[in-house]
Formats: C-alpha cells, structure tokens, sequence
C-alpha cells in the first residue's frame, strides 16, 4: 500500500464484550459488586462498589452512593461537540437536552437557562413517554384504552368528558353513553350505573336503579339479563381474561368474539390462547346457560410464557420435565434455564462461577437473575515467535484483536489498507488517516456502497482466504474521525479513528478484545518491550501474504522528538510516543492504524493494553523506529463512542443512522 508522506499505520481492535442493555447480561445490578479491589475495568465507587469504568459521568449514577456522578470526579471532562456538558461535568447524548426528562443526574440538561425558548410549545413536555399512554390535563398519565370506557382513571375525570369523547365510534355490542363514553351493551338497565354521568340507567322502567361504583371485568365469571319492556332474555357476556381469546365452536364461524359480546343461550365458546402464551390444559369449552357459563372454572387456562433470555457472555441450556428445551423462544412455565460462562468469558475479578437455576413461572416471569461474566482481553492464544521487519511469519492467535482493514478498488475487490484493533464485540480502533481524504465534509464516515470491510481472526492477507473456523469478515456501518485530525497539514496529530460495525463478532480464542487502560492506571517507562502486528512491508520492499509481529522497545514523546534534528520532528505532537530501534523490528509502509500492546500484570493476570497506533514514520529514514498515537491522551474521546453503542438492541440500526 502505498501511504501519504510520513505516514504509515496500523490498526489494532480490541474487544469488549457487550450486550443489550448495559454490558453483558441483564439488570444494571448485575454489574455491581462489593469487593475490597476493582478489576483494572472498573472503577471503585466511595461505598466500595464496583461498576463498569466506562459509566462514569455518563449522567447516571450507577454507583449506589451516587459516587461516579461528582463534580469533582467528572469536572475535568471534555466533552465532544456532538455531546451535551451537564453542569457537574458529565457528558450525555444532544437529543437528551429539554426533553422532558432529567437526564444529568442534576437535572441541568432541563435548566431554565439551557430550555429558555426552546421547543416552546412543549414548555412542560406534555405527552407521555410511552405512545400508547394518554395524558390528562393534571398531567397524570393513563393506558390510552382506559379513556372514554366510563371509568375515571385520571384524578380529574379528564378521561371521560364530551370534549373529548364526543365523536367517539362505540362498538356495536356496546352502549354510547351520552357524554361519549362507550360501555358493555348489557349495562343499559342493568340497575348498576357503568356510565360515569348515569345515562345508562336514564328512562329505565324496570325496578329501582341501584346506584353502584361502576367496575371494569377482568375475571371470566359474566352474565347478562337483559330486561325490556316486553320480554326478558338471559345471554351471556364474553370475559375479559388476560392471554385468552373465544370463538363458537362451530367450523363454519371461526370469528373470534371480542370482550363484551353478547352469546345467545346454549351456545357452546372454545377458550383458545393468545402468541406468547401457554395453555394450561389442551381443551377448553363453555356453554352459556341461563345467563351464566357452565362449567365456571376458576384457574386460568393460558399462562404467560416467559421471555427468552440471551447474553453475549453466557451459554445457556433450558430444560421441561426433564427434556432439553430450546431457550431462545418463549419458554413455558415450569422450565428450568442453567447459565455458565463461555469460554472466552470469566467472572470479574477473578471470582468462581457457582451454580445457578433459574424457573420460569406462571406470571411469565423468570425466579433469579443471571450472573455476569465479562470477555478475557489481551490474552494471545500460544506462544508466538516476533516478526514484522526482519521477522518470521506469526501463529494464529499471537495477537486476536488484531483486525485487517479492506477497501474496495476500481475493479470491485477488496484489499487491504490498513490494520486495527477490536475493544468490544462492534468497535475497532485505527488511525484516521487511512480514511482521510481531503474533500471531506464530515468526520462521521457513512460507508456507502460498503466501500469498507474488515477481517478478524485474519492470518492470511487476501480478504477471500477463510484462514480458520473462527475468521469473520464484517461489514462496516460508521467511522468515526478525532474531530481534531486534520491529515498532514495538522501533522498527523490526533490521528485516531474508530470503526462501528454493523453486527458483533463472535469471539473465541482466536478473536478477542484487546483491555483498554481507562483510568490511566499504567504508565511506561522507556526501553519497555512492547509487541505488534500486522501485513506491512517487509525488508524486500514488498507486502507481506502473511501477518507477521514484531517486539518495539517504547520510546517516550519527549525523548523521541530529541532524536529528529530536521523538521520530522514536528510530526511528533504532545499525543504521539515512539517505538522501536535504528536496527532492531519495527513497523513499515502497510501497517498503518496497527496496534502496539504492552503487558501488564503478573502471572496469570499478565493482560495486553492497547497503548498505541500506528501513525507516521520519517520516510527518509530507513531505521525501524515510528511514531505511534498514544490512546491513553484520547482516551475520553473512546470512552463516549464506546458508551455510546456498546448497549445498542440493534447496533445495524445505530450503525446505519448517525447520532
């Protein structure tokens, strides 16, 4: 590949596990532990909690104590243009700002200084979060089914006046009462008041209107006399019952019958059950019999089946009298879900995964909760021998974050550009230069016509090699510029992107996030061995079929810029380091946007961090030393993004539509 003046890069992704709603299983309690140490991504909370590092300042207190939501821990974030700043210093989405709601723990997204003439036909946010409620004008929020039913569901009675039900449609079987209100055709003269003004027992001559608090059927024992003038008739009322629909009994009449329809006598109903539900007992009939059904039977026939649980960190098996059931459709009550750690997860902290048994009940809920278990990061596969410049060939899982980055060409074919390195399941880290060019108009990237791709679990270079079971070829939905990099006439600096994919890869020992230092934990010091890889150029001038790695001794900003007497030095900004010697391995033109890692811990807790990107290399030298991106200066910056869309439902979606 051929690189824009002093500049050669390699990418390299690291991964984080992710899942729906916050990271890994279910409940943001489950991320929380009281321990006497966090692990190295998680912040401790003043109470000793731990919860995910990368929650702080996000606007919600995830901390019991409220402690990763401080002015004193989040007053020195900067945050993106694309971000809204609360007052204490936390950063949370733009659309978040005067909608109705707090969304800063402060509540300053709602000031009245930030809100002052904004949307200001909504100055108190009349309408309900969810669509399908109605607001009352006391702003008291309602099922929107509960208005015009004769029933007061709002404080004020604002549900059921002749404003607002006045054009109302009322279902043939139903009463119109004569405000609006629609209620069972059975109450007209029944001596129980349903209508809220009494209309439904207006010029009725029967015997005296007993006046009773009118009550909405939820249970299935109904009957109906229906008294006129001129003659009497007992029908039956279909019941209103949660899960259950009824039809006739009759082949020719498959109509279902609403809640609130009238049966004739002796006519024979089957109880069936809605989707989603489970029936109790495979038959149910009922035959309406002197205004009452027979037989009046009292336990439910359909019980709610519980949801499917899923987990990117858990394998799951389910089970129903003593049969293997499958778990990620609706499970029937009375199954039993048994979660253990995959095997490219472990309990945080190092802790011992115990037994767990969940059971689905009746209710459609699940008794227990699952458990968390976070991916193992920055852990090679084998032991691997060191290459790139002057190197041999690397073994499959040398390096699993590791990510290859294809473009299209004239021809129609992808090939490589660059590298990268995956920090959770959709995100890949690289440099921005490998996607600058100087007509953009944005440093959000759409990419249209999947002019990108990337590769995992890659060891060959050509796209169209499947190298192992494990490798993945992905398409890319965003890419997101440092707004800060401007290419080489802002000398490279800030030169950091990161790539939204549009799916999550599926990890295993080959494919594995790299950890990300997020508190700044680790610093190193000069001459520390470090380790990358990549398809770069070799020492016969030509790009390699084969992903090689090398090991680059770290060489500090200030020390670096020291050794450049010309103006190359200037291309060593405040948030570049360097690595590597004047005759030792090191990166080359092709590796551009790649990942150096450096170990940290002891044992069996020795993990690879992520600490730089590939950037530039002075290309009048022909030494092995380059300048490197630091991430931990950007570190704020991917921390955003990754909150961002890490617990996304539907990364596709997000991916496909920026924010």
């Amino acid at each position: 590949m051929k690189c824009a003046a002093y500049s050669w890069t390699m990418r390299l992704c690291i991964v984080f596990l992710i899942f729906g709603t916050r990271v890994v299983c279910h409940g943001k309690h489950e991320k929380r532990q009281i321990v006497s140490v966090c692990s190295v991504e998680q912040y401790q909370c003043s109470n000793g909690n731990c919860v995910d590092s990368i929650l702080i300042c996000d606007g919600h207190a995830d901390c019991t104590d409220g402690s990763d939501e401080t002015p004193k821990l989040c007053t020195n974030i900067s945050c993106p243009s694309y971000l809204f700043r609360c007052k204490y210093g936390a950063c949370v989405n733009q659309n978040s700002k005067c909608n109705g709601k707090n969304d800063c723990i402060d509540g300053s997204d709602e000031s009245s200084s930030v809100c002052s003439g904004n949307n200001p036909s909504k100055p108190n946010s009349p309408t309900c979060q969810n669509e399908n409620e109605y607001r009352c004008k006391s702003g008291q929020c309602i099922d929107s089914t509960s208005t015009c039913d004769g029933v007061r569901d709002c404080s004020d009675g604002s549900d059921e006046t002749r404003t607002l039900c006045k054009d109302i449609q009322c279902p043939v079987y139903s009463f119109k009462c004569k405000y609006g209100g629609c209620v069972n055709g059975s109450s007209r003269c029944d001596n129980v008041i349903q209508c809220l003004d009494g209309s439904d027992e207006e010029k009725c001559y029967n015997s005296i209107t007993t006046v009773k608090t009118p009550t909405k059927y939820t249970t299935r024992p109904t009957s109906i006399s229906q008294t006129t003038q001129s003659n009497t008739k007992r029908r039956c009322v279909i019941p209103t019952v949660e899960g259950s629909k009824y039809s006739y009994n009759n082949s020719n009449e498959n109509t279902i019958l609403s809640p609130g329809s009238l049966v004739d006598e002796n006519r024979i109903v089957e109880e069936n059950c809605e989707e989603g539900y489970h029936k109790a007992v495979p038959y149910r009939f009922m035959i309406c019999s002197g205004g009452n059904w027979t037989p009046l039977v009292s336990e439910k026939l359909c019980l709610k089946k519980c949801r499917p649980l899923t987990s990117d960190g858990l394998d799951m098996k389910c089970a129903l009298d003593g049969k293997t059931v499958d778990c990620s459709i609706p499970s029937i009550p009375g199954t039993t879900l048994t979660p253990s750690c995959k095997v490219t997860h472990g309990i945080p902290n190092g802790g011992v995964e115990s037994p767990v048994e969940l059971l689905c009940l009746p209710n459609g809920e699940w008794r227990g909760a699952l458990y968390t278990c976070t991916p193992n990061c920055g852990r090679p596969y084998i032991p691997n021998e060191a290459l790139i410049l002057h190197g041999k060939e690397a073994n499959y899982g040398a390096a699993p974050w590791n990510v290859g980055i294809y473009r299209k060409n004239e021809q129609n074919t992808y090939e490589m550009i660059c590298g990268g390195s995956l920090i959770t399941t959709n995100l890949v880290v690289s440099a921005a230069h490998c996607f600058w060019n100087k007509d953009l108009t944005s440093k959000i990237i759409l990419n249209s016509n999947s002019l990108y791709k990337i590769g995992v679990g890659k060891y060959n270079r050509d796209i169209s090699v499947k190298d192992n079971d494990f490798t993945q070829i992905m398409d890319v939905g965003l890419i997101y510029l440092n707004e800060d990099f401007y290419g080489p006439p802002g000398l490279y600096a800030n030169d950091i992107a990161i790539i939204l994919l549009t799916k999550k890869v599926q990890l295993s020992n080959v494919v594995m996030p790299v950890c990300v230092d997020w508190f700044k934990r680790y610093t190193i010091s000069n001459g520390a061995i470090g380790k990358i890889v990549g398809w770069g150029q070799t020492e016969t001038g030509s790009a390699s079929p084969k992903l090689l790695e090398a090991l680059l001794p770290y060489i500090d900003q200030k020390a670096c810029r020291e050794m450049y007497s010309d103006a190359f030095k200037f291309f060593v900004t405040p948030d570049k380091f360097c690595a590597g010697s004047k005759l030792g391995q090191g990166v080359h033109s092709g590796d551009s946007g790649a990942g150096l890692t450096f170990v940290h811990g002891i044992g069996s807790s020795s993990l690879h961090y992520l600490t730089g990107i590939t950037s530039v290399k002075d290309p009048t030298e022909n030494e092995a030393i380059a300048v490197f991106t630091d991430v931990t200066h950007h570190i704020t910056w991917i921390s955003t993004i990754y909150k961002n869309f890490t617990y996304a439902n539907d990364n596709k979606n997000r991916a496909n539509n920026p924010v």
